[in-house]
């Protein structure tokens, strides 16, 4: 296995600026990305049919969306909708993260998106994030016919801990008696807060280099999680759930370079034992950082390329 040439690249580029690892940054730091750069490193900024700001209503107060309609919704049958959450750790991100990427989503797969602006940590601990991204769900499947769309064709998606949330939020689904969600598409998921998880992607991958150190990962579960047992919740560590029979169809997908890829794969693995369709994928030559920039990494283009179709396909 051996890294894509452009990934490398913008590790390089990484190392040549001399950052320091976030574990090493206050939170400020790290949240300080101006959104023109951020810009820069998604997909280009298309036009949507409509694109619409609100709140929803949340476990601890509103929540805030961004709703995006295709020019095919003004056709007026319902279409499918997808529920989005950004990645970032939990402690990271916002509606403006992956604005490119949510647009393309609209655009080429015809779905209504909604992108979620969940509360982050370390102001806001687990399980915030979790119930909030699931409030705003149950708010997509309850508003079904005011949005436009079809509540049977449901997907969630999101990458890194919006790929834990999204798998989350299908076990809290399953578990709660609804909404029934026709899809998920976890990109690069984080599975488990364990200590010392048992997957060798885990311990060959802790290198500053690639991203994501044992240390950067521990730095965000201290900022995410709040008291001594947390880490084995099933809402924090999805992986732990002893049985995914009855989740959605799956789309998995995860990097050859990413520190989560071994459990990214167990997860796909355990949900076909468990009789669920799914459908995985490695980009073998991908770090986890590389995967959300599809303007500069080749396989992060693919990768929305590749869910697109996949939404256009199932839903």
């Amino acid at each position: 296995m051996t890294l894509d040439a452009d990934v490398k690249s913008f590790l390089d580029q990484m190392v040549a600026m001399n950052m320091p690892p976030p574990y090493k940054m206050p939170i400020e730091a790290s949240r300080g990305m101006p959104a023109e750069q951020r810009a820069l490193m998604d997909m280009p900024r298309e036009e949507v049919g409509r694109r619409l700001e609100r709140t929803v209503p949340g476990p601890a107060g509103p929540i805030p969306v961004r709703i995006y309609w295709p020019a095919a919704a003004e056709r007026g049958n319902p279409i499918g909708v997808l529920v989005m959450f950004h990645g970032g750790g939990f402690a990271l991100g916002d509606l403006d993260t992956f604005e490119g990427t949510v647009r393309y989503y609209c655009n080429h797969a015809e779905v209504v998106v909604v992108d979620v602006d969940y509360r982050l940590a370390p102001e806001n601990k687990f399980p915030a994030a979790v119930e909030d991204c699931f409030a705003a769900l149950c708010w997509v499947s309850d508003n079904a016919a005011e949005l436009g769309v079809d509540a049977d064709r449901l997907a969630v998606s999101g990458g890194s801990a919006g790929a834990t949330l999204t798998i989350v939020c299908c076990l809290l689904a399953k578990e709660r008696g609804g909404p029934e969600i026709a899809l998920q598409v976890p990109v690069v998921p984080s599975l488990t807060f364990e200590q010392d998880p048992p997957y060798p992607s885990r311990a060959e991958l802790d290198d500053d280099y690639y991203g994501l150190s044992r240390e950067t990962i521990q730095w965000f579960a201290d900022m995410y999680l709040g008291k001594p047992g947390d880490a084995l919740d099933v809402r924090a560590s999805p992986i732990l759930a002893p049985d995914y029979t009855g989740l959605p169809p799956a789309l998995v997908i995860t990097g050859g370079y990413c520190p989560f890829r071994d459990e990214g794969r167990h997860y796909a693995d355990r949900l076909r034992e468990d009789g669920v369709d799914v459908e995985y994928t490695c980009y073998e030559g991908a770090s986890h950082a590389a995967m959300a920039i599809p303007a500069m990494v080749g396989a992060a283009h693919k990768c929305v390329e590749q869910v697109t179709e996949f939404l256009q396909k199932r839903l």
